[in-house]
Order: structure tokens, then C-alpha cells, then sequence
């Protein structure tokens, strides 16, 4: 049996490819998702075509939401999407800004005043360009209240498709963006900054797995350049995540 999670945000590509790989090993194809969440980024929604044609199990409650005000937002959007947002706009979870610095500032100072523990919080972004913007502002209003120390360190990070320049120091918050098995760690596994160095970066892991969970790892970058800040995710990169306070 080979089961694929979050099936709605897989292209119709990559489905086609598992089924014919199932169909050949004589295994069972499982997808489960949400074809009302994000989307794919590559082409085709066949998730909603074969729920279609095939039918489906579905799960009708929603358990993430801690109290009831929250609870009836998030059902309010599988019935109408309007009727959510102006549910979030009375409940004083929508603020509007003149501009994109502007929302970002407020954006920031929401997220300093939460009395949440950091590790219960986060922040999303649309683009990843705007993941960066934020993640530099983050990341000097941080470093003015002490919260990143020591000498800032300059490494080239494979942080997306692409390399990088990004600076680390101690408190910053990193995540993989490839497994490595030698570390124990997998795409998205994300830790904070303990030590560093002009070679090595040592982190202790945040995991809601017990046994990761204070692990301490160190990356070699002269060997392991798969990693990137963690303070800012975009929506597709959080998909499937729950927070205390969440700051989009």
C-alpha cells in the first residue's frame, strides 16, 4: 500500500506516474487530502477529478481549532469563503494596510506583542520574496533586543532551487531543506541556532516527536549546504501545520 498525503497539492503528473508504478508492483494506491486547500503549483487537479469519479471517505470534523470561535471560522469556509473572511474581520483577525511595508510592520508588532513561545508561532508569506523581506526585518528587530548574539556568520545555503548568501548566529532558527540520514533529519525539520563557526553550525532540534525533540545535530557547510532560515514560511511550505499563533 502506498499512501500519499496531502494529495490535493500534487500535480496530476506525479499522480499519474505513482499509479502506473502501483499498477506495476501490484500495490494499492491511498490519497488523502483536501482538494478544497491549496492547490498544486504544477499543473492539473486530478485529486478532485478522482474523487469524482471514485469517491472518497471523507472526515468531517475539524479538531485543530482550540475554542469555538475559531472552530466555526474554519467550518464556515468548507460552506463560504466570504462568510469566513467576515467572520475573521468581526473576530479582529483582519487588518487592513496601505502598503505592503506597512502591513508587514504590523505584521511584526503583532508578533512581538504574542505572549506565545516562539516555537508556537508562525509566520507565512505569499511569495517567497516576501518571505525574505520579512525574515531581514525579523531578523534586526532580533538582534536590537539581544535575541540573536555573537558574530554573524555568512554561508552560501542551497535555501530553495536556488543558492544563497544568508547570515546565521546564535538564536537564529534554521530548517533542512533535504534529508539527511547521517543527521537523522528530513526536508523541513528545524531547529535553533546553539553554536557557530566559520565551518559549523550546531542546532538543537524543535520537534513535536519526543525523541527529536532537544536533539542537537551540526552540519558541516562545507559539505551540507541544505538549509535556510526558519522564521518565515510561505503557505504551500506550511501546509499541514498547526500553531498557537499564526501571523500571516
Amino acid at each position: 500500500v502506498v499512501v500519499i498525503d496531502e494529495a490535493g497539492m500534487v500535480g496530476t503528473r506525479n499522480i499519474r506516474s505513482f499509479q502506473r508504478y502501483c499498477d506495476e508492483a501490484g500495490a494499492k494506491l491511498i490519497l488523502q487530502g483536501d482538494a478544497k486547500q491549496l492547490q498544486p503549483v504544477s499543473a492539473g487537479g486530478i485529486f478532485r477529478l478522482i474523487k469524482q469519479e471514485v469517491g472518497a471517505a471523507t472526515l468531517t470534523d475539524i479538531r485543530r481549532q482550540k475554542n469555538q470561535q475559531d472552530l466555526k471560522t474554519a467550518n464556515l469556509l468548507y460552506k463560504d469563503t466570504a462568510l469566513a473572511f467576515k467572520a475573521m474581520d468581526a473576530n479582529g483577525q483582519v487588518h487592513g494596510a496601505d502598503s505592503h511595508p506597512e502591513a508587514m510592520a504590523h505584521l511584526l508588532r503583532d508578533y512581538f506583542a504574542s505572549q506565545s513561545a516562539t516555537r508556537d508561532k508562525l509566520i507565512l508569506a505569499g511569495t517567497h520574496g516576501e518571505g525574505k523581506r520579512l525574515t531581514a526585518m525579523l531578523r534586526d528587530e532580533l538582534r536590537e533586543r539581544g535575541s540573536l548574539a555573537g558574530k554573524a556568520f555568512q554561508f552560501k545555503a542551497l535555501t530553495g532551487r536556488w543558492f544563497e548568501q544568508i547570515d546565521v548566529q546564535c538564536g537564529d532558527k534554521l530548517r533542512f531543506t533535504k534529508k539527511d540520514a547521517k543527521l537523522g533529519v528530513v526536508n523541513g525539520t528545524s531547529g535553533v541556532v546553539q553554536k557557530v563557526d566559520g565551518r559549523h553550525i550546531t542546532l538543537r532540534i524543535e520537534s513535536d516527536i519526543a525523541s527529536q525533540n532537544g536533539r542537537e545535530v551540526t552540519i558541516d557547510t562545507w559539505t551540507n549546504k541544505n538549509f535556510a532560515h526558519d522564521w518565515v514560511r510561505t503557505v504551500h511550505k506550511s501546509q499541514g501545520q498547526g500553531k498557537d499563533d499564526v501571523f500571516m
